[in-house]
């Protein structure tokens, strides 16, 4: 019976069932038992519960510590892990910093892994033990295909090429956030200069298909990401950038700088044709000029899945619509995250209407975040309007705050001030 099902098969019958069932496979028969270790042991976690106190997160590293050295005395499982996630997030029992640290540096310094496709770490605070582990481990797994990292810090060239993706050439996603200099005393226009000049000597350029930039640098998107020479940005199909990071609204001089420049956001210019999801952090901007200022109107004909998240104005969303989405047709997936006033509801409810009343099948999600408003508040009570609209699916409700367990299977949303992204290995 076994030999008659394609490996395919068999992979897509095990992908739907649970860790228990796996583990009974692999005793069904030596045939099942190389597959089911596969499935079993293609992921590896290591991530803070919300409620973990200091204990706690003691034990789930004495236990991970065992766990990886059973790995590694199991070379046929050792090369099954393709997936590592560490996530030390925010806990609501606070833990020490040098426990953090521990934890950090030991389980970074430890991980025997060769041929990872996914590194997920996230740390919430500045760790000086696990960042100076985490290059090697990047340039250790050179079969990386997506890599997201938060809250790592530059101290070089070598930090600044590993961590965008230039010692993974099968790099295909990468998301990044709070990425910036170690301390002020470095500088990072002498390091990016130094790496530009290393650059000519024949370093692998990534070539994406995913990108998600939350706060980084605004030096490092615009010197290095933004670089055509440096940068192959010509596969993107999604994207996730923070608008209004082109320029700081306090200083005039250098916003009439920025709006003068051509063009003043290179990336939507470059790669619009073939961008397919795109996120736009909107709560910088208090008015409709604003946004025109710095976001030129650029057209997206492949869109079909659009987030605008921290809308503080109707006036910036009208804009934002007029902008990016007048020419794409094939829209399917609108997800609005709203901040401003209720008394905008009913202009927003009929403009959405009449915008949306032209438009395909679409599904629509609304996370509103208005004063006043009940969050018991139905679909029917907030946008009646739009209720009306037959081909039109409306859901009300946000997404979980925080930026989630797996960059390979969830959509961007927002955390806070940033831009958090993750991308769906399909689109839905």
């Amino acid at each position: 019976m076994y030999q008659v099902f394609p490996a395919e098969i068999l992979h897509l019958i095990l992908d739907n069932l649970l860790k228990s069932d796996l583990q009974a496979c692999s005793l069904i028969c030596r045939a099942w038992l190389p597959i089911s270790q596969e499935h079993l042991f293609r992921s590896l976690r290591f991530v803070l519960h919300p409620k973990s106190s200091e204990r706690e997160a003691r034990v789930l590293l004495e236990r991970f510590m065992l766990a990886l050295g059973c790995l590694e005395s199991r070379p046929d499982l050792l090369c099954c892990v393709h997936s590592f996630t560490l996530n030390l997030r925010q806990t609501r029992v606070e833990i020490r910093t040098d426990t953090r640290s521990h934890i950090t540096r030991t389980v970074i310094a430890s991980l025997p892994f060769k041929d990872l496709r996914h590194l997920d770490v996230r740390w919430e605070s500045w760790f000086d033990d696990g960042n100076r582990h985490l290059p090697q481990l990047i340039s250790d797994n050179p079969m990386l295909t997506s890599l997201a990292l938060q809250g790592q810090k530059i101290s070089c060239k070598e930090d600044l090429a590993t961590f965008l993706g230039f010692h993974s050439p099968k790099l295909r996603t990468l998301c990044l956030n709070g990425t910036s200099p170690f301390t002020k005393q470095i500088q990072l226009k002498e390091i990016i200069s130094s790496f530009k000049m290393q650059q000519g000597q024949g370093r692998t350029v990534p070539r994406l298909k995913r990108l998600s930039i939350g706060t980084v640098h605004v030096d490092i998107i615009r010197d290095i990401i933004l670089d055509p020479s440096l940068y192959n940005i010509g596969h993107i199909e999604h994207v996730a950038f923070p608008s209004g990071w082109m320029f700081d609204e306090s200083d005039p001089s250098r916003r009439a700088r920025i709006a003068g420049s051509t063009p003043r956001f290179p990336v939507a210019e470059r790669v619009a044709m073939h961008i397919t999801s795109l996120v736009y952090n909107l709560e910088r901007f208090n008015s409709a000029s604003n946004f025109l200022l710095s976001v030129p109107a650029v057209h997206f004909p492949k869109l079909t899945h659009l987030q605008l998240l921290g809308v503080m104005k109707a006036e910036v969303l009208v804009s934002a619509f007029q902008t990016t989405v007048a020419d794409s047709p094939n829209l399917a997936n609108l997800f609005l995250q709203l901040c401003f006033d209720s008394t905008e509801l009913s202009f927003i409810d009929q403009y959405l209407r009449d915008f949306l009343a032209e438009r395909s099948t679409m599904l629509l999600t609304v996370d509103y975040q208005f004063p006043g408003v009940q969050a018991t508040s139905n679909s029917n009570d907030l946008f009646p309007q739009i209720n009306t609209l037959p081909h039109i699916t409306l859901r009300i409700g946000g997404l979980e705050p925080w930026w989630g367990n797996n960059v390979e299977y969830d959509i961007p949303f927002i955390l806070g001030s940033t831009i958090v992204c993750r991308y769906p290995a399909r689109l839905r």
